[in-house]
């Protein structure tokens, strides 16, 4: 009797551990997928912040172009 009761004592702290084990794995996932689409997140503002860079450099190179005919201009004028 104290041969099956151990037995079985064993199995039900297996069954337990398992269980734990697998909330433990869904937990993990659950982290993992959140983590997964914070990061996609992040990569989608930075390819706006890049994308919005490479605009300014551009609007900057045409305002000093700009600047730089009219003070040609200006030049002429005096």
């Amino acid at each position: 009797m104290d041969q099956l009761r151990i037995k079985q004592d064993k199995a039900h702290q297996v069954e337990w551990e398992l269980r734990k084990r697998t909330q433990e794995t869904e937990e993990l996932n659950r982290a993992l997928d959140q983590c997964q689409q914070h990061l996609g997140s992040e990569r989608g503002t930075i390819e706006e912040m890049t994308y919005g860079g490479d605009a300014l450099k551009q609007k900057k190179n045409q305002n000093k172009n700009k600047i730089l005919q009219l003070l040609e201009s200006s030049n002429s004028v005096e």
